[in-house]
This record gives structure tokens, sequence and C-alpha cells, in this order.
């Protein structure tokens, strides 16, 4: 009694599945699709198939002498916005687009003390930190990088963001459009009162980091945990001897889970604070402390 062992699959667009069948020992078959252009089937597989575009197809297969059917829904769901950054006490919509709509979408904190998140998609801001929120949809989970932070640091945040893809210049780092590293930080900073000993120009990341020390600023002078970090710490790396405060030459500003904004000597970009900007931090700045 042949028949497949699900009635209805779920594959991502650009993804491939392999549906399974039960209630036979035979592999001898072939699966075909109603629709390749919206599900095709691989070239080394009789019955494995990849996403092409969002659809649904009926899969067809003749087994032990009987025809089977199943359905075959290709959907791309997609975040929004997967990157929020929310203040502590407030709430943040999870917007899901790109989905099928014939199954529920779930979402799940993995760390609610610092956000919680509602069936329909509803972060509470709890603590400052970070957590990642987990959409399942399709059959398929998305991460939704949940920043909490203060007024000041999540406006800090908003602005760098609204800066990404802007140009790297050292010459123009003053000018509309244009960043350099420090400049980034400095003009992030600067809306919010926080001018880092210069009311008018952006310190060197040098600087910043010198006027930091000096006002007690200074959380740390090596990398730590990132469960220690804040979304808004600023990072100071160094590199080999530029005779400068620390042989500092970058900075960025820290968003939460891991990831950083800054200026990477192209534009203005996301990053990872990874293994190698962490061998290079010598100075963490907190300027809200």
């Amino acid at each position: 009694n042949p028949k497949f062992s699900q009635s209805t699959y779920y594959v991502r667009v650009g993804s491939t599945i392999y549906p399974q069948l039960s209630g036979t020992s035979t592999y001898d078959y072939t699966v075909t699709s109603s629709k390749s252009s919206i599900a095709k089937r691989l070239t080394y597989s009789t019955y494995g198939f990849e996403g092409k575009k969002s659809g649904t197809v009926t899969l067809t297969a003749t087994v032990d002498g009987k025809k089977i059917t199943c359905k075959l829904i290709v959907s791309k769901p997609v975040i929004k916005n997967d990157i929020v950054v929310v203040v502590k006490g407030k709430t943040s919509k999870i917007t899901v687009t790109g989905h099928s709509k014939t199954t529920k979408v779930s979402y799940k904190s993995s760390n609610t003390k610092i956000a919680t998140v509602s069936s329909k998609g509803k972060i509470t801001a709890k603590k400052v930190g970070s957590t990642i929120i987990k959409v399942t949809v399709d059959g398929q989970t998305i991460n939704c990088y949940v920043n909490v932070g203060t007024k000041t640091t999540v406006a800090v945040i908003k602005r760098a963001q609204s800066a990404l893809g802007c140009t790297y210049s050292q010459p123009k780092r003053m000018q509309k459009k244009y960043y350099d590293c420090s400049s980034l930080t400095w003009r992030c900073y600067k809306p919010s009162g926080y001018y880092m000993g210069n009311k008018t120009y952006a310190p060197t990341a040098a600087g910043q980091a010198y006027y930091f020390t000096k006002k007690k600023k200074v959380i740390a002078t090596k990398a730590i945990s990132e469960s220690k970090l804040q979304p808004g710490d600023l990072l100071y790396f160094a590199k080999g001897n530029n005779g400068r405060y620390k042989n500092i030459y970058h900075t960025a500003i820290y968003i939460g889970n891991g990831m950083i904004i800054h200026a990477d000597g192209k534009k203005v970009s996301y990053g990872t604070y990874g293994p190698l900007y962490k061998s290079r931090t010598v100075v963490i700045a907190r300027p809200t402390k």
C-alpha cells in the first residue's frame, strides 16, 4: 500500500527536498512535478526536487502499480527586518512575508529574560542585551536577531543603520553620505549629547579611546564575552605600531548577537565580531556609562 509519507511537503526557493514513501520496499520509482517552473526534479535523482519559485505543485509517482500523489508547496519566507533594535520596555513586531499562509507561523525567544515574543510575533523588550527569536513557518526556521538597548543606544544604532551603504572616505569623513570608522561612531553619538571630547569634529578612533579611558567609561581592555556587551558599546581595535594610543586603527559599534556596524574601508556595513577583531580588541567603551 504505497503512499507518500506526508500529504503536503514544503520547501524553500533554492532548497531541495526528497519526498519519502511509506508502505513499500521498492526504490524503483520516479516522481514527477506538475509544474517544473515551480519545483524541478534534480538531474541526479528520480525523486528529489529543487524549489524554483513560489507556488504549489502536485507530485505524482506510480509505485507497485499504484498511482500516488502529494502536494509540494514552494515558498520563500523572509523577515522584513531580521535585525531588530528596540528600547527596553518597548515593543516591536516581527513581519513575515513570502510564506505560503497555509501553515501557522510560530515564534520562540532563546532568552526570555531579554525579550519575549507572543504567538503573533509581538516582541516585548525586557532587559538590555540580545536574544534570537526563531521564526518557524512552512517547515523552515528563520532567525530574527533582537537587540535591546536604552533609548540613547537604540537611537545611536538606528542612526548607524541609516548610514548603511554610504561611502567610506577619510578626506570627506565629515560630509553628508561619507564616513570613516571614527566619524561614524562620533556622528551617531553626537545628536544624543556625547561628543567624545570634541563638539565640532570627530576625533580619531585612538583619540576617542583615550578620551573614554580618561573619563572612566571603559568597561574592558580586551575582548569579553558577548553576554557582557550591550548594544551601543564601542569597540576599538589595534594593529601594528602606528604611534597612536594603544596602536588603535579602527572602531565599530556593537549591535548585539555578535554583530557590529562600522565603516569597513569601502562603505558602512554590518560585520561580525569574530576571532580576528576579538584578538585586536584593546578598548571597549560604554559612552552612556
